[in-house]
């Protein structure tokens, strides 16, 4: 039998190997599509996970300023901190829209358990709240702070403007059912406890947005944290079985290790003057807002680029 031709033998090589490579290619498409899939599953259930009540809350940094402590319950949260931080660091065009996703996922569920618990006081026939609130709360706030880091203007302004809403609609509600509350008043005042996030946290995430954005809002921001206390928050390394982090927040007198090193943010605070004054501390937050609503309203062309590390200290 005669041996094939030279060019008949290349020919089937070449095509053997162009064979070869379109299915390589084919496979790491497929590879990385299921990568981005586990990707995404991973990451829903890291958001799903900050509803779940559970202790690597701790109570060593919180405030001194009468219970104004959701900022740092949720910097000294290490999953709220990683989903910020996932956040952080997808594709700059994916992470507005994200922090949007997330905050409506978490805010329903926060809204519905703050609901839930009412409804129950006003009709005791009515499903009880199995629904952490503290853990939705500080879930909600996770959602806000990564979107005054990672986010646009316009969709942390529409948070808060959800948030402001739900808080005039439970205050309206418990206002008109006060003659029911009393017998149940523990539960009455755990569902106004944290069925919004404090001022302080609002103030600083406002800041925090300002500062990144520049411009007139990080003027603003100056102007307003001149005239309030600053405040070092230092945080021990987010190490396994080294901080804080894994020790129960409901144990105490446990010394946190600190070899592994600190992150510290900067927050601002009311001074002593105004603590429980929710009518001046609403007034800055209220400043700040809308000076963030008028640079929301400038035409993008108008506007300087946004830096791509945000500042955290205005």
């Amino acid at each position: 039998m005669a041996k094939p031709s030279s060019p008949i033998r290349y020919t089937a090589i070449a095509g053997l190997a162009i064979f070869i490579a379109a299915y390589a290619v084919v496979a790491l498409l497929r590879v990385e599509e299921v990568i981005a899939a586990f990707e995404s599953k991973a990451f829903d259930e890291s958001v799903e996970q900050l509803l779940v009540e559970n202790d690597v809350y701790f109570y060593r940094y919180t405030s001194k300023k009468l219970g104004q402590d959701d900022l740092p319950l949720i910097l000294s949260s290490r999953r709220c901190v990683e989903v910020i931080e996932e956040i952080g660091g997808m594709r700059e065009a994916d992470r507005d829209k994200k922090c949007s996703e997330v905050f409506s996922r978490l805010f329903a569920r926060h809204t519905a358990a703050v609901r839930r618990s009412l409804q129950y006081l006003e009709d005791r026939k009515s499903p009880k709240n199995e629904q952490s609130m503290l853990s939705s709360e500080l879930a909600v706030g996770t959602a806000i702070l990564a979107t005054a880091l990672h986010g646009g203007t316009k969709t942390l302004l529409a948070q808060f403007s959800a948030l402001n809403e739900f808080r005039e609609e439970i205050d309206r509600r418990l206002a008109a059912n006060a003659h029911v509350y009393p017998r149940n008043l523990p539960v009455a005042v755990n569902t106004r406890q944290y069925y919004g996030l404090d001022n302080r946290f609002q103030l600083n995430a406002l800041c925090l947005h300002a500062a990144r954005i520049g411009g007139a809002p990080a003027e603003t921001a100056k102007e307003i944290c001149s005239r309030l206390e600053k405040n070092e928050l230092p945080i021990a390394n987010r190490q396994p079985n080294r901080s804080w982090f894994d020790i129960p927040r409901r144990v105490h007198g446990i010394p946190t290790e600190r070899s592994g090193g600190e992150i510290s943010y900067v927050l601002y605070d009311w001074s002593s003057e105004m603590v429980l004054d929710d009518i001046r501390e609403c007034r800055f937050i209220e400043e700040l807002r809308r000076s963030l609503v008028a640079y929301a309203a400038v035409p993008a062309a108008a506007k300087r680029p946004e830096p791509r590390t945000p500042n955290p200290e205005p």
